[in-house]
Formats: structure tokens, sequence, C-alpha cells
């Protein structure tokens, strides 16, 4: 809403506070809890880059809970929608550096759908394991970290979650899984029935000129 001197903006309260906090609160989460909140985060991302958009900039710090736990993916300030699609590479380097993909480090051009797996993989870590895969007491020693793609395998982790964080934080961005592969992954897929939805709910809003079939 906007006044002559004022702008308003009115957005949904999430009095569950951010995906961070909640994962500090309880040292870490359960693969359950995580599960149901991958699937929900798979989900926003999803129907992002079907938009044709990369968000680049997922973190926990990015994922807020409302009043029944579901996530709230924010803060699209990074966002990128390249002209030619997602398979144009990107080549301004931007986000948060522990959860950078290798290439953004490195400062190459890159997939903004690639790079989002790449962060999407280390806040998966960081739900099942309380702390980050990557987090040197540096910038050199982060860089080295990443690019290497050398994390600790913490012995209270299934060999599901094993499994699929090295196939989301795999150093050679094309043999990255893909995120529509998340939709009905095995460890996705565990407890439920169905695969991810990530179609919008919410109907779309034709112009007027369309609705009145001009």
């Amino acid at each position: 809403m906007e006044t002559a001197d004022q702008i308003y903006m009115v957005l949904e309260f999430c009095p569950g506070g951010n995906l961070f906090d909640h994962i500090d609160n309880n040292d870490r989460l359960s693969e359950e809890e995580t599960r149901r909140i991958f699937r929900q985060i798979v989900s926003a991302l999803a129907y992002v880059h079907s938009q044709g958009y990369a968000h680049r900039d997922l973190k926990p710090e990015n994922m807020m809970l409302d009043e029944k736990n579901n996530i709230k993916l924010i803060d699209f300030g990074l966002c990128a929608k390249p002209e030619g699609g997602l398979g144009t590479a990107l080549i301004e380097g931007c986000g948060t550096p522990p959860y950078l993909a290798p290439e953004i480090i490195d400062d190459k051009p890159y997939l903004g759908a690639e790079a989002d797996v790449w962060s999407l993989g280390v806040v998966l870590y960081d739900m099942l394991c309380g702390y980050l895969p990557f987090d040197g007491d540096n910038f050199e020693e982060l860089h080295e970290q990443i690019t290497k793609g050398h994390y600790d395998t913490p012995d209270w982790l299934s060999p599901g979650s094993v499994l699929l964080i090295k196939e989301m934080l795999q150093v050679v961005s094309e043999q990255r899984i893909k995120v529509e592969h998340l939709l009905d992954h095995e460890w996705v897929m565990k407890g439920y029935s169905s695969p991810v939805e990530w179609h919008s709910t919410c109907p779309t809003v034709q112009p007027k000129h369309q609705a009145a079939g001009v």
C-alpha cells in the first residue's frame, strides 16, 4: 500500500522464527523432522526454478517457520532470472560464503540451479548435524574445504542421509543431483506416499485484456 509519503508492506507473520535458530535451539534435528522440512524447501525451490529464477542465497536464516512449523522461503534479493533461462551461465558471484558452490567461490561462470542445489545440500547437512560442513577460520581455509568437497560424516547419519548429502555436495556441478530428481528421491520419499508437490495452489491472475479474450 502506498500513500503520498509512505509505503506499507504487509507480510505473512512467521512466529516460529528462522530455521537457523530452530536448529541451534535443538542442537540438531531428527531425520524425520529434517525430511519434513527438506520436502517443503525442495517444493519451494522447484517452483522458483520453474519460474526461471535461481535463489542464490539459500541458507537457514532465509527460511522462516510459521505457526505450524511450515517453511517459508524468503529473501529473494539476490535472485537471478537469466534471459536465456536457467541453462544460461551466470557470472556474478554472490551469496553467503559457507553455502557457496565451488564454482562460485572459484569465481567461475555457473548455473544458478546447480548452485542452489549445492547450497541446499549444505542446509541439509546443517539440519542433520547441527553444524556446517564447511567452516574454515578464514576465507582461504573455507575456499580450500569447499573446492575439495571435504567434510566430516558423523556416525549418527543414516546411510541414506550420507548418500543424499554426497549427491548434492558434488564438487563437479554437472554431477550434482538435479532438483527434479529430489522430488521423488528415495530418502525424500521415506515415510511418504507421494513425491514432493511443487505446483502453485494459487490461481494465476490473468491481465484484464486477456480475460476479456482480446
